[in-house]
């Protein structure tokens, strides 16, 4: 729509999308979508073609390109959790907004594929269920986008409706027939799972979980769609019921990691040994979910059980001695490492984050939990192309000097009467100061929020160590044959 009269220059680019962090972090995650179409490309084709054996494993071939897929859209998500902290304002990372669940749907479906890879490459076992999989990672990348730009449903992050919501349906069931019928064509190759108590039937339980919540995650964003078929005012679903129903299974796979429990388990469930990696190729997650919106005592039980299974996982990960042959990888080692910062950070950040909104003249103070914050000076001026008021606060614990905060309030002049927030910290691998001042009153006292975030840093280095010391699992490594039922040397 054509505006009249044309005016001179444009707004520009929107202060809050100024960030560093949503700088790079749509391209990371369209980095990770396009990445995944590789791998699902190809395992589609071996499976139409049969060349398996001659050509080599697709999932082989192509392992460079599911590690970087992998890598690029933990970033991306990491990344915007970031963004979303330390731009607007509010002192939560994640609000389970639909484009949000986009991003994280194909993330679990690629976290399963890779637990279930490890099946088939080191048994043979579930390469029909493989190459669906990894089909099903680039077909829920392609709804991703598919709900961002069809406006199908209202976001913040969303665009409106566009010519391309149709075409994008069609492409992403088609691709979804085609994920679900070419591998089942092809011909069943490879024994049946041992069972639940063996290395093999763990994994593979690992990855029905992640796919439950994939699911219940995509369900419950599409549901105001949904629900139109039988209601005439179609409702979404809050924060409540994603951390609800969410944050158990989450606790599940945390407390029962895979490299804590499946260290127990032989491939056959005779083999009951030692600790020992039960992968040196490929590596997957498990990711912790918030507790924002539940009972105190239930979020914080939950949390903290997820958290620590996958701390002792990695642990004992590190603590391998049964299995020298086959030692524990860099990549393996950092990604589980990091994945385990990432649960602490996510388990105490949110239950146990303290806050209060303070409403100070100059020289008042205001507590919250052991700390007190008082109010220095209130500002207020002009930069070159909008106008502030900036409160300076000085923050003590226990009476003892902390540092200083200094929040913003800001008017950008081509943004009319939208306010936005520049939020200040007080950083520590403890406890994080965050400051955001949200207005004055009529007696020109200030309006701040001061949080207390225990924790929320090691989030933040854990996502790091996860995007970062896995690339040292690219180097290319031989090749070797699926093991026997008869091997005993897993």
């Amino acid at each position: 729509m054509l505006q009249t009269p044309v005016p001179a220059d444009g707004n520009g680019l929107n202060p809050l999308l100024q960030n560093p962090g949503m700088i790079f972090h749509p391209p990371l995650l369209f980095l990770g979508y396009g990445g995944f179409a590789v791998p699902a490309c190809l395992a589609l084709a071996q499976s139409l073609s049969g060349q398996g054996s001659s050509e080599g494993a697709w999932f082989r071939l192509s392992r460079p390109f599911i590690i970087l897929a992998w890598l690029f859209l933990t970033a991306g998500i990491v990344l915007g959790a970031w963004w979303a902290y330390m731009e607007l304002g509010w002192g939560g990372y994640w609000a389970w907004d639909p484009v949000e669940n986009a991003s994280l749907v194909p993330w679990l479906i690629g976290t399963a594929s890779l637990h279930t890879l490890i099946v088939e490459d080191r048994r043979g076992k579930l390469g029909r269920v493989n190459v669906t999989m990894m089909a099903l990672t680039t077909v829920s990348a392609f709804f991703a986008t598919y709900l961002v730009r069809s406006g199908v449903i209202d976001s913040v992050h969303a665009f409106g409706d566009g010519s391309v919501g149709t075409p994008l349906t069609i492409f992403v069931l088609s691709g979804l027939v085609i994920a679900l019928w070419v591998p089942f064509a092809a011909p069943k190759t490879g024994k049946p799972l041992a069972g639940l108590e063996s290395r093999e039937g763990f994994l593979t339980l690992v990855a029905w979980v992640l796919l439950a919540l994939a699911l219940i995650i995509l369900v419950a964003t599409m549901w105001p769609v949904i629900s139109k078929l039988w209601s005439t005012a179609p409702r979404g679903l809050d924060a409540r019921f994603y951390n609800r129903v969410c944050l158990p299974l989450g606790a599940l796979l945390g407390g029962h990691d895979g490299r804590l429990s499946v260290a127990w388990l032989g491939w056959r469930p005779a083999q009951q040994k030692g600790l020992f990696c039960c992968d040196r190729r490929l590596c997957g997650q498990r990711r912790g979910h918030l507790g924002v919106g539940l009972p105190p005592a239930y979020r914080r039980w939950w949390a903290l059980l997820a958290a620590v299974g996958i701390v002792l996982g990695a642990v004992m990960l590190l603590a391998d001695k049964a299995n020298r042959s086959h030692p524990v990888t860099v990549g393996a080692l950092g990604a589980h490492m990091g994945m385990a910062l990432v649960a602490i950070g996510i388990a105490f950040s949110g239950p146990y984050t303290t806050d209060r909104e303070m409403l100070l003249a100059k020289g008042e103070t205001g507590t919250v939990g052991s700390y007190t914050a008082t109010l220095l000076e209130l500002g207020e001026g002009r930069r070159a192309d909008h106008e502030y008021i900036a409160a300076r606060l000085q923050v003590f614990k226990d009476g003892k000097p902390l540092g200083i905060v200094a929040p913003e309030r800001r008017l950008y002049d081509k943004f009319g009467s939208m306010q936005f927030s520049e939020v200040d910290v007080i950083p520590g691998l403890g406890n994080e100061i965050y400051a955001s001042l949200l207005g004055l009153d009529e007696n020109s006292r200030v309006v701040v929020k001061i949080s207390v975030e225990p924790l929320v840093n090691w989030l933040w280095i854990g996502g790091t160590i996860m995007c970062l010391v896995p690339l040292a699992g690219l180097r290319r490594r031989k090749n070797s044959a699926p093991e026997s039922d008869d091997n005993s040397a897993a």
